[in-house]
């Protein structure tokens, strides 16, 4: 739950957001880059309600994640399709954002492709959840665009738990019990 900012010169950017890493900066560094850097952390370490999106088409789903993992820290919206989904990511600043890839408007890697082209949103995290196999390739493709990919399983609710509450910045005291 505490925001790590990464300042260095290797070009390592996926990899330390991969990790749970608030952002990530190149040296050289400015004083007023490092003063934005520092009014973001402090504006995001401020107690407030973590904003998580759940794109999923199917209700029953939907409801079973706003069930793991909502809670009094996180106030979850849900979308069924992808242009829904980017409409609320432009729209409004999500923390964290559960993507299914099987939507019936666009795949989901259409709707990863949006989201790295945008600027605003690009920094996103986005958790891959989903039940459908995946080929060497599309799960390479995904670990480029996504943060995390969790397979539907038998351990897969605590996995969906663990990666959402990493890139919520959650505290683990506060979270529910299960």
């Amino acid at each position: 739950h505490i925001p790590v900012q990464i300042l260095t010169v290797e070009e390592e950017r996926q990899y330390g957001l991969e990790r749970g890493a608030f952002s990530f900066m190149n040296k050289p560094l400015t004083t007023d880059g490092l003063e934005v850097a520092f009014d973001r952390i402090k504006t995001f370490s401020a107690p407030r309600m973590r904003q998580l999106l759940v794109v999923e088409d199917d209700p029953a789903e939907q409801l079973s994640i706003g069930e793991l993992i909502g809670h009094e820290d996180v106030e979850i919206t849900s979308a069924g399709t992808g242009a829904e989904a980017l409409r609320l990511m432009r729209e409004r600043t999500f923390d964290c954002v559960v993507l299914d890839l099987r939507l019936p408007d666009i795949s989901g890697f259409e709707l990863l492709t949006e989201v790295q082209q945008d600027p605003k949103l690009r920094d996103t995290p986005i958790v891959v959840f989903t039940g459908r196999e995946l080929s060497e390739d599309e799960e390479a493709e995904l670990r480029k665009k996504a943060k995390s990919i969790v397979l539907k399983g038998v351990r897969s609710p605590e996995r969906l738990l663990d990666e959402t509450a990493l890139f919520l910045h959650r505290v683990i005291a506060d979270m529910p019990v299960s």
